[in-house]
């Protein structure tokens, strides 16, 4: 780190730089670095970041790479960290929703107002059936 790069470090010490991430950290929502930390309210210079970051968390577009199973259990393999994707049925009827539990006869959802959706491979229209397959 040069100090052509970084004028104000005019000494070997350590300077402080906050950035806010996804906890996959995968998306960077602010980066600050020492000036600008210093001396400034920090609700007021994260706000942004802060915001952009709540509206990922509430949209559920923040996704755990380690979205893998709990258990798998009788065949069963239960997955948490979800995120909402559009399920489709045989009908032609879509749900957005959070896959929570598979198996290979059937597949439970949880729909964004909460409610649990049990449904079979045979319900399910070709492709979400073969999504729900792929994670087993």
């Amino acid at each position: 780190m040069s100090d052509l790069a970084y004028p104000w470090r005019k000494s070997k010490s350590v300077y402080p730089m906050v950035v806010i991430m996804d906890p996959a950290m995968t998306k960077v929502y602010g980066s600050y670095m020492y000036p600008q930390l210093k001396g400034q309210e920090y609700r007021k210079i994260f706000s942004a970041a802060l915001e952009a970051h709540e509206a990922d968390v509430s949209d559920r577009k923040i996704i755990d790479p380690k979205d893998q199973a709990d258990q798998n259990t009788d065949g069963v393999k239960k997955f948490t960290n979800g995120q909402f994707e559009d399920w489709t049925s045989r009908a032609g009827s879509t749900v957005s929703a959070t896959l929570i539990s598979a198996s290979q006869e059937k597949a439970t959802f949880v729909d964004r107002n909460g409610r649990e959706i049990e449904l079979t491979m045979d319900q399910l229209d070709e492709e979400s059936a073969n999504r729900v397959k792929s994670r087993l």
